[in-house]
């Protein structure tokens, strides 16, 4: 493969790892959705490990999310090796920090970082173009883990 066709699909899948976090941050369930295949698996490996396959299951687990915190998103370190014209694989970590929802007025008050997440994804072309076919998501850290003070 010529090296512009590996600059494009490592553009596309990071693309999609954006799109993740700004879909669950925004609490965008269309926008969410679109980044994965429609039978895409969702590994989530935290307080409840649980595994999600499609479109169904993962949305009844993104609309079931608690609404009383806002949460952002900080994608880091985000890299993606190109396997082959159609495969690719991923690593991202993300930091994400919250605050109470309240009455939706922004900005919220900090409550910190909750959680320290990494995610490692397998990106695949469809007709419908790249899309995440599996994620598996993993604490690193969590303050709900940490000792009291």
């Amino acid at each position: 493969m010529r090296s512009e066709d590996n600059w494009l699909i490592e553009a596309a899948c990071r693309n999609l790892m954006t799109r993740y976090c700004i879909g669950l941050d925004t609490r965008d369930s269309e926008l969410f959705l679109s980044v994965f295949a429609a039978d895409a698996i969702w590994e989530l490996v935290n307080d409840t490990p649980r595994t999600l396959a499609g479109h169904d299951a993962i949305r009844a687990y993104f609309d079931s999310r608690q609404k009383k915190l806002f949460n952002l998103h900080l994608l880091q370190n985000p890299l993606v090796t190109v396997l082959g014209p159609t495969e690719a694989e991923g690593y991202c970590i993300a930091l994400i920090v919250d605050g109470p929802w309240g009455d939706g007025t922004l900005p919220v008050p900090l409550r910190g970082t909750e959680l320290i997440t990494e995610y490692r994804d397998r990106f695949e072309l469809r007709p419908e173009g790249w899309r995440i076919i599996r994620r598996t998501m993993r604490k690193l850290i969590d303050k709900k883990s940490a000792p009291p003070s």
